[in-house]
């Protein structure tokens, strides 16, 4: 009973759900290079001390939630995908770290952290994504809590617990495994503070050279140990430390280091060698992060790179020059900008919309598209909607996109991880030049998701800012005038104003807002323009398209367009309209936990104040905005709302 105990006090997480797992097949014979198939479910509630006893004893799997209703987390995981047993790499550097690393459900690795105190979760997913980058990983490495706070009536997404039965168990620093006493004992010990392990981080060997090399002194080095001691001793000479006492202090924390006399032998060629480091050679290449390490100090660009110049320059050489606009009187080129709103207020189909006329070159609604080009969409979620949006989008407009330079994103664009947006880079690059002409646009949707970081943070939000500035480089062979336009959640209490950090609001050149009225009328105004006089309000209706097509149930499939309307201002204190009550019925089936029969909607929605007879209509409403998905009796929410 105490072993329960002790284990539930270790990994208390989140009430509003935990996860439930009942493998498939039989426990500890998934094959090397495979994942155990198992059938997963998340159940309303916390969970109670006996689903923790059934867990440990091998009854139903558990999975908790690391993030608590107060959006602190005592403890944060990272899931490495390792099979087949090449992991001794991660399980070495976990425990220099002051990691727990268990063996996973899946046969991988997961690295837990213990916090002495609550943490909250955003400051948690930073340090963990610091910890990947240390240890080399790939920048995509999940890493839990995966959300930086719980949304109202949301649950968070749980990981499977160690321990299940007598499998996954804490893995020693000399690889057995532990029982669960013992591992309890040593995670109790191991519990720290995340300034206390990023102080630990500053303070590694290589933090201010090629990562490479760090992740690699972390790790251990079995093979290519010449090549990495050379290039060891290449960062050494770079620093004015002694190579050879270097290397030797370095060779022997190696799992099989090298004789004295190799160690002397490579110490000698890299102070007396003029070459660089071995970026292309195991073990080397295996681990490159080249844009990290050309910030670096002593990284690829060494200590002696050239640092970009600065000048002034004469008012009266400056050339006067004239507004060149992308769409007229609403997005400039070169400029930065967001369109805000609450959730379901219409703020990415008003994106979209932009992007397909940006890329068609079809007037928005009534405003002269001055330079066409490509559209890329760095989207976040709901993917499968996009399509049937631009599908309603062509029907109503009477264009065809199939041929126009739009183009989706398949995953999610992470502005705080710079591989992933090296990669970003290299693919609109491609874009850029296949078209022969730099996007005209590229849309972000939506921040929250993509930034990776805290969006409270200054410091978050000015480094998403710059990797989107950044993303200019990859294409900058064919032009460009490029405009970025961010969709983001308004502020909770504020309305007017975007949620978050006030730098956000602060780094963009123009911002709209995009209001849905208790008339279920979407207005349009802009409430930042750096340059100008902000243009006229503008206001819109959803219009429902029959896309042709039909569901598995032989049923219509609808989407829909923006239809501009005459403006007027909302009426204070009108009967709630359907705007309001759409978001009702969305958050109803949220709080079913995303998936329920229609009866239990319905009821919801009774207990949530909505007339019955309206349901109808509000369900095919969401349905038709692509919120809602329709599966024989049961409704799920199929994206979320922007």
């Amino acid at each position: 009973m105490a072993k329960t105990q002790n284990f539930t006090a270790l990994f208390q997480g989140g009430t509003a759900a935990h996860g439930r797992t009942v493998l498939s097949c039989q426990e500890g014979k998934t094959e090397p290079g495979s994942k155990a198939e198992a059938k997963c479910s998340t159940i309303p509630g916390p969970a109670t001390p006996a689903d923790y006893e059934a867990h440990l004893t091998g009854g139903v799997g558990l999975g908790i939630v690391p993030i608590m209703a107060d959006g602190y987390c005592r403890f944060g995981v990272i899931d490495v995908d390792e099979y087949g047993g090449d992991d001794g790499g991660s399980i070495r550097a976990a425990w220099k770290l002051g990691l727990r690393p268990f063996r996973s459900k899946s046969g991988g690795i997961h690295l837990y952290a213990f916090f002495s105190d609550p943490e909250g979760a955003g400051s948690v997913r930073a340090l963990l994504g610091d910890i990947v980058q240390a240890l080399g990983l790939p920048a995509g490495t999940e890493r839990f809590p995966k959300q930086k706070e719980i949304a109202e009536g949301g649950t968070g997404s749980w990981i499977n617990l160690p321990y299940y039965g007598d499998t996954r168990r804490m893995i020693k620093a000399d690889g057995s495994e532990a029982p669960l006493e013992e591992a309890l004992a040593s995670c109790e010990a191991g519990r720290r503070g995340v300034a206390e392990t990023r102080a630990m981080l500053s303070g590694l060997r290589f933090m201010d050279g090629p990562p490479c090399l760090q992740a690699l002194a972390l790790r251990g080095v079995e093979h290519g140990r010449n090549n990495f001691l050379f290039s060891a001793g290449l960062f050494f000479k770079a620093k004015g430390g002694g190579v050879e006492d270097e290397l030797r202090s370095l060779n022997s924390e190696l799992p099989s280091p090298l004789l004295a006399s190799e160690v002397s032998a490579v110490a000698a060629s890299a102070a007396g060698s003029p070459a660089k480091y071995r970026c292309t050679e195991s073990p080397l290449c295996d681990f490159c992060n080249q844009k990290v390490c050309e910030r670096r100090k002593y990284g690829i660009n060494g200590p002696d790179r050239k640092t970009a110049s600065f000048s002034f320059v004469r008012y009266g050489d400056i050339e006067i020059t004239p507004p060149r606009w992308i769409v007229r009187g609403i997005i400039e080129e070169d400029a930065l900008g967001a369109v805000v709103g609450d959730p379901a207020s219409g703020k990415s189909f008003l994106a979209l919309d932009l992007a397909a006329s940006i890329a068609s070159g079809k007037q928005w609604h009534g405003r002269e598209i001055v330079r066409p080009g490509p559209a890329l969409i760095l989207a976040a979620e709901g993917r499968g909607g996009l399509s049937r949006r631009l599908r309603a989008w062509e029907l109503d407009r009477g264009v065809k996109l199939k041929d126009a330079p739009i183009f989706i994103s398949t995953s999610t664009a992470v502005l705080t991880e710079p591989e992933i947006m090296r990669k970003v880079g290299e693919a609109a690059g491609e874009i850029a030049e296949a078209t022969g002409k730099p996007p005209s646009v590229v849309i972000l949707d939506t921040w929250s998701r993509s930034l990776g970081e805290d969006e409270n943070a200054a410091q978050a939000t000015n480094a998403g800012f710059h990797a989107l500035m950044n993303l200019r480089e990859s294409w900058t062979t064919t032009g460009t005038g490029t405009s970025f336009i961010i969709v983001h959640h308004s502020g909770l209490g504020d309305k007017t104003r975007a949620r978050g950090s006030s730098a956000f609001r602060a780094g963009l050149d123009f911002e709209y807002v995009l209001t849905r009225g208790s008339d279920d009328v979407l207005r349009f105004t802009c409430t930042k323009e750096k340059e100008g006089e902000p243009p006229t309000p503008q206001a819109f209706r959803f219009k429902h398209i029959d896309l042709g097509i039909c569901d598995d149930l032989h049923q219509p499939v609808t989407s829909a367009v923006l239809e501009t309307i005459s403006y007027t201002e909302d009426k204070p204190g009108r009967k709630a309209g359907s705007g309001d009550l759409q978001h009702k019925a969305y958050a109803a089936l949220q709080a079913l936990g995303g998936k329920a029969t229609a009866k239990a909607w319905r009821d919801a929605c009774d207990e949530a104040g909505i007339p019955r007879a309206q349901l109808d209509r509000i369900k095919k409403d969401l349905i038709g905005a692509g919120l809602f998905g329709e599966d024989g009796a049961a409704l799920f929410i199929e994206e979320t709302p922007f």
